[in-house]
Order: C-alpha cells, then sequence, then structure tokens
C-alpha cells in the first residue's frame, strides 16, 4: 500500500472509530434507568464490539518493508515442533526444512520419529515441549534458529532474512503464508489477521509471530535459561535488555491448514492458546501503547465471548420484559449495523486485504471454537492441550446447543405484545440461522479422511511401460491420467514422474490404491512404498516444482481443491453420491423443521390444540391453532381470540362485538357453532391471543406429549440423525489409501 493510501485509510479508520465512540455514548444516554440491568449488558457487548477496533484505529502504526536482504545470509537451524499434525506432514515438514539447512525436532511424541532418526535428524522428545524446545536449542550450532510448526516449512530466503541479524538486533519477523486453502478456514483470515499483528508491532507492541520469527542463537539460549515458557516473552525479555528486533515483508514462510475435522480442530486450539498466552503476557507488562494494543488483540483474539454475549441479549431482553431504551430497536439497531459495517470494511482496507463478507464470517465461525478454548491460555499464561478431545464438528454441536437453549428458554416466556421485544426475538433467529449455515458448511467435509494436503503440478508420469498426465500430488502419493486400464488395485509399480516447471524426475515405488474410470482414460491413485530418503526426494521435487519454496509468485501450483479418484467403479460412486444426497435431504428437512418451530415459539406464536367442535367448521377438532400476541385494544369483529375464563377454561371463540369504556374492553365472543355468548371486561392493553393460522389433524399428538416436550423431541431427533449422518462409519468416499497417500 502506498503512503498516501495508507494515510487515506488512517483517517477513514480513525472517523469510524470517533462515530462508534459517539454511538456508544448515545445509546448510554438513552439508556432507561428502569431497565439498567439488560441496557448495562447491551452496553457492555457495544463497547466490547468497537473497543479493539478503536484501539487500533489509534494506537497501532503502520508496518514497514524493512532493510534490504543482505547478499550473504547466516546458518540457521530450523527447529520443527511436531504437535497434532499428520505423519506425512510433519515428514514432509523436516524434509523440506533439510533441504534448507540444517534441521532439529522437538516433540513430545511422534509415530514416525524412526523414519526421522534414519534420515539423520536430530530428534529431541520430553515430557513437555518446552523442555523439548530447550534441548534442541542447546544442540544448536547455526548462528540463528528459526521455530515452526510441523505444518510450516521455510523458504529459499530464510538465510538471507538471517543476515538482518546483526548488532543488537535479535530477532527478524517475517511473513508466513497458507498454501493450501481447505474448506475450514480461508488463508485470507489469517493473512488479515497477521497484518492486524504487525500494526501493532510498529505502534510499540512486542509479540511473537507464528511460523515467522528467527531469533540469534545466543539471545535465545539467554531468554531460555530465565524459565520463560510464553515464546513472546522471550522477545520482551531480550528488548528489557537492550535487543530489539525489526520486521521484514518476506515471506520466510509457508504453512499447510489441516484438511480434516479431527486435525484442524485440535491444532487450531494450540495455536490460538499460544496467539492468546502471548497477547495477556504482553498486557501485563512493557509502555502503555503497547498493553492497549495488546489489550485490543486480546478482545479480538477472544472474540467467540463477544458473539455469545450478543446472542444472549435478546434472552436477556425477553427477560427484562421490556426494551431497555428509551428509542425504537430500529433506531438503535440500523446505527449500529451501519457502524459494524463500517468498521469491518475500514479495518480490512487499512490492512490491504480484500473484501469477501461470507469467507470472513465462515472463518470467523471456525475459529470460535478454539478463540473459546483459548480463555484458559490468557488467564493462566500456559499453552496445554484441551483435557478433553475437541470434537470433530463443533459448530454443528453449538448450533444445536443454541437452538435448544433458546427454544427451551423463551417458548414459554410471558405473554408480552411488545414489538420490540419481538424484535430482539428475530435478532435472535437471525443469529441461529448464520450458525446454523455455518455448521451445516462445516459439516460438508465430515467424511473427508484425507490428512494430507494434495498440489495441483504439470508433469508426466510413466506407468508399466505406459505414459500419462500427472493430475496432483501429494507428499505420500500421487494421481495420474492416462492408459492405464491393465493396472488393478494393489498392483505395484515404479513411476517414473517428471515435472513440467523443473525438469526433475524422480522414481519411486507406489502401490494402485484406487481406479476410476475417466472419459478416455483412466485415472489411477497411488500410494507411495518409498524408504525415508526417496520420500525426502521426491517432497523437494514436489514443491520445487510447484513454486512453493520461493517467496515470490508460485509458478505451478493453485489455491483450492482439485476432484480426485473418488471410488473404484463408477457405479460405486453413483451409489454412494446418492446415499450421501439423501441423507443430507432427511437431516436437512429434520432440521428446518426444528428450527421452524423454534422460530414460531421465539418470535411468541403459540400452539394451541382445539378440543371441542365449537367452532366448526373454521376449527375442527384436533387441530392446532397458531396463536400470537395483541393489545386488547387492537383486536376487532370477526377475530378469533383465545382468552381464559374465570375457572381457568381456555376458550378459542369469534368476537361477535369489541366496544371500549373508560380504558377498559368489552368483548363479546361465540363459537361459530355454538347458539350463546361469553362476555369479558379486559383491560384495553391486556394481552389476548389471537388466532393467525391453524395445522389441521396434528393436534391429537401434541395434546399427548405437551407442547415444550415436542419441541425437545424434535430436536432430540434432529441430534440423533446428525449424529448418525456425522459420525457414523462409513465407506469413504475417497478411500482412506487412496487419498491419503494417493493425492
Amino acid at each position: 500500500m502506498t503512503a498516501p493510501a495508507a494515510r487515506s485509510a488512517r483517517t477513514v479508520e480513525r472517523a469510524v472509530a470517533l462515530a462508534s465512540i459517539g454511538f456508544v455514548g448515545g445509546a448510554a444516554a438513552c439508556l432507561r434507568l428502569d431497565a439498567w440491568v439488560s441496557g448495562s449488558f447491551v452496553l457492555a457487548a457495544l463497547t466490547w464490539t468497537a473497543a479493539a477496533f478503536v484501539i487500533d484505529a489509534f494506537c497501532a502504526g503502520t508496518p514497514e518493508r524493512g532493510p534490504a536482504l543482505p547478499a550473504e545470509g547466516r546458518s540457521v537451524t530450523t527447529i520443527v515442533c511436531i504437535g497434532e499434525e499428520p505423519p506425512d506432514v510433519a515428514r514432509a515438514t523436516v524434509a523440506l526444512a533439510a533441504s534448507a539447512g540444517a534441521v532439529a525436532v522437538a516433540a513430545t511424541s511422534f509415530d514416525g520419529i524412526n523414519d526421522l532418526a534414519i534420515a539423520g535428524t536430530p530428534v529431541h522428545v520430553a515430557p513437555t515441549m518446552d523442555r523439548a524446545l530447550t534441548a534442541a536449542v542447546e544442540a544448536v550450532t547455526t548462528d540463528a534458529v528459526f521455530v515452526v510448526s510441523a505444518s510450516a516449512f521455510p523458504t529459499r530466503a530464510l538465510h538471507r532474512v538471517a543476515g538482518l541479524l546483526e548488532n543488537d538486533v535479535a530477532w527478524v519477523i517475517g511473513r508466513s503464508e497458507t498454501f493450501t486453502d481447505e474448506a475450514f478456514a480461508p488463508g485470507e483470515h489469517d493473512a488479515h489477521s497477521a497484518r492486524l499483528r504487525a500494526r501493532a508491532r510498529a505502534g510499540g507492541l512486542v509479540c511473537w509471530e507464528p511460523d515467522a520469527t528467527l531469533l540469534r542463537a545466543d539471545a535465545l539460549r539467554t531468554a531460555l535459561a530465565t524459565g520463560v515458557r510464553v515464546r513472546g516473552s522471550w522477545l520482551r525479555l531480550l528488548a528489557a535488555r537492550g535487543w530489539h528486533g525489526i520486521e521484514c515483508d518476506v515471506v520466510v514462510s509457508r504453512r499447510a491448514e489441516p484438511t480434516d475435522g479431527p486435525r484442524f480442530w485440535p491444532s487450531e486450539v494450540m495455536r490460538a492458546r499460544g496467539v492468546a498466552a502471548d497477547l495477556a503476557a504482553s498486557v501485563r507488562q512493557g509502555p502503555v501503547r503497547g498493553r492497549l494494543l495488546a489489550f485490543g488483540g486480546l478482545l479480538r483474539h477472544l472474540a467467540a465471548y463477544r458473539y455469545a454475549a450478543w446472542l444472549c441479549v435478546p434472552l436477556v431482553i425477553a427477560w427484562a420484559e421490556t426494551f431497555p431504551f428509551r428509542v425504537s430497536p430500529f433506531v438503535l439497531g440500523a446505527p449500529y449495523v451501519a457502524l459494524a459495517s463500517a468498521r469491518w470494511a475500514a479495518e480490512r482496507r487499512a490492512t490491504a486485504t480484500p473484501l469477501h463478507p461470507v469467507q470472513d464470517t465462515l472463518a470467523a465461525m471456525y475459529r470460535a471454537p478454539a478463540s473459546i478454548l483459548s480463555l484458559t491460555a490468557a488467564l493462566t499464561g500456559r499453552i496445554r492441550p484441551p483435557r478433553f478431545g475437541v470434537v470433530d464438528q463443533p459448530l454443528l454441536v453449538g448450533a444445536i446447543a443454541l437452538t435448544c437453549g433458546l427454544g427451551v428458554s423463551l417458548f414459554d416466556r410471558p405473554a408480552e405484545p411488545d414489538g420490540n421485544i419481538d424484535l430482539t426475538i428475530a435478532f435472535a433467529l437471525a443469529a441461529v440461522a448464520v450458525l446454523w449455515m455455518c455448521a451445516v458448511h462445516a459439516v460438508g467435509p465430515r467424511a473427508w479422511t484425507r490428512h494430507s494436503y494434495r498440489l495441483v503440478v504439470a508433469g508426466t508420469a510413466r506407468l508399466a511401460s505406459r505414459t500419462g498426465d500427472l493430475c496432483d500430488a501429494s507428499p505420500a502419493g500421487l494421481a495420474v491420467s492416462g492408459p492405464f486400464c491393465a493396472l488393478g488395485v494393489g498392483t505395484p509399480v515404479l513411476a517414473e514422474v517428471t515435472f513440467a516447471a523443473t525438469g526433475d524426475r524422480v522414481a519411486v515405488p507406489a502401490t494402485v490404491a484406487s481406479s476410476r474410470p475417466a472419459t478416455d482414460t483412466v485415472v489411477v491413485g497411488l500410494a507411495l512404498d518409498a524408504t525415508p530418503a526417496v520420500r525426502a526426494r521426491w517432497v523437494e521435487a514436489l514443491f520445487a516444482a510447484t513454486g512453493l519454496l520461493d517467496t515470490g509468485p508460485r509458478a505451478g501450483a493453485r489455491r483450492g481443491r482439485r476432484r480426485a479418484p473418488r471410488v473404484d467403479t463408477v457405479r460405486g460412486a453413483r451409489l454412494a453420491r446418492i446415499a450421501r444426497r439423501g441423507e443430507t435431504v432427511v437431516v436437512g428437512a429434520v432440521s428446518i423443521v426444528v428450527v421452524g418451530v423454534v422460530a414460531l415459539a421465539l418470535l411468541g406464536y403459540r400452539p394451541l390444540v382445539v378440543r371441542s367442535a365449537s367452532m366448526q367448521p373454521a376449527l375442527g377438532t384436533g387441530d392446532v391453532a397458531i396463536t400470537d400476541w395483541y393489545r386488547a385494544r387492537d383486536i376487532a369483529r370477526d377475530d378469533i381470540v383465545t382468552l381464559e375464563s374465570s375457572g381457568g377454561e381456555t376458550i378459542t371463540h369469534r368476537v361477535r362485538a369489541v366496544e371500549e369504556r373508560d380504558g377498559r374492553v368489552l368483548v363479546e365472543t361465540r363459537g361459530d357453532a355454538n347458539s350463546t355468548s361469553e362476555h369479558w371486561d379486559l383491560r384495553a392493553d391486556a394481552p389476548v391471543a389471537r388466532v393467525v393460522a391453524r395445522v389441521p389433524e396434528v393436534g391429537h399428538v401434541v395434546a399427548q406429549v405437551g407442547r415444550v416436550k415436542l419441541l425437545l423431541i424434535g430436536v432430540g431427533a434432529s441430534v440423533a440423525l446428525t449424529t448418525f449422518y456425522v459420525a457414523r462409519p462409513r465407506r469413504a468416499l475417497r478411500p482412506n489409501v487412496s487419498v491419503d497417500q494417493a493425492a
């Protein structure tokens, strides 16, 4: 971004921040004193929403591009910290790091440690990652250390970036890019978060950047000697002793997002906990401006609790039975939505991030479970794995829990025909709908059994004296299209691969793991059966061909997923698709019905079972009458209303006459099949249930189980079907071996 564009973006950002401050102040001035409890809750939610943006607008700096890279670099050891990553991904990362220079592994446990030892890689295993990392650093003999996760690998610019570690420069922070774009987390969201942290560092915050921080080895040993656990505290300790760091706008690593839920959620939780612990430690030490920026970053990082607060707002207002402000919800809500949209757009303009609201919403939802579980790290400063396993589909569980919570809490709320209350309930419905959409989107990859990423790369492969085109490849396999009808599943072959971008040739032993007939060819998936040395050669050649080892534009790969061989036969694929679509229709239909019932309940509608024939033919015995609340003064002749007699009997009859007199409303009702009338004397503002719709013949079931029980049964059915849909063992659409190991 040019300097004039940056100044313009900052001006807009501060103008929106001032407007946000004014809006919160105006809302506070309109607070009703008789509803100060619920109003204070809403004000707290408004303040939390705007606080991080306001802090960044006035305290964050403008990142500089950094100094030019020296011609001569320094020696670097890449320490790969292995956590929840799949073995194939971890081995690929170690192989790529070894091709760039010295490498060591720090782990608490790892299934493939023996393979790494055979490859000559130093492996340091300890009960905790801190101890393993300390042991790895103590064994380092190079000038600099680069600490990365097992899903990231260094680029070829790493050694030149290390050349900036001169004089009193103890660390250099570059950029880390994601090179996969799986369904769980758009990389654009990660890039935006990293740019926000870079702006905060330019404003005085000292914090760690995951997979992008390069340190001097001697300085790192000094920091580790103090026993500090949080990595950002290493930098703050060095800064307190006179060292400093610099920013460098160079890609020093590339990172792969996990490709399936069971891998994504635990990995994301640990990553989020590390960032939360770092920001929380920054709040407690350093200059005031840096602390403010850390506090704003922490508020943004714990955004899931902000979402939860807003989801609780309708409940709080409904329980208070009155809107806590002296203005209409439209008057308060319209400026809020406008300012929230302006903050979102201004923040992304300031970080040169494209405006993609749908992707950003999905990414925020996918980050929510990790955000919730990172609170303990922020409070304790300790980065530990969760004591309980993270479910494969936390968004789906959250959507079901939220629907049940809102439905049961508001299903029997007191009758209150207040339009303001109904608007807040409508907001709750909108929130439920958004969460359900995100959850359903996340359910899409539920059947993925693929643990390794795939790269689209051009080239040829020779199998059994026949040549085909390379479709895509992974660290443990590849997919090839060609005249391979004679190759059945389980056939061992020698794959001689030539990459078009680099001309590199690699011969790897493999086994045919899947075969799918195409239009004129056959697409086969191959699982590598290579030694660690051959696998390392394969991985290095593959990534060199895609251009991922360079810091510039990628030459041979593009973001996004590409379809790979799915099943062994065309007929099997068709049946699998039909079965999956049938399950989707069933679960979707049940979910729509359950959410629809809850929507009626939340908006104040009540189902009443007709138990007599007094209203025939308009309402028959066994029909369900759907009612809504109105003021007594608003009912009119020919309305069908439900009133309760002095004896507690509920009567649903048609209004024959209405007369308002001295603040009272005199109502005459009569059943369509009756010859006598009932007379009622009501307050003008008394709530009256008016029939707005009917559902024929289903009342017999409702009468037997009751309204709340029926809701719980419906939600239970939805939960059971969804659990069956998501968690049951199934024949994978992409066979486990052919996807994990055959691209």
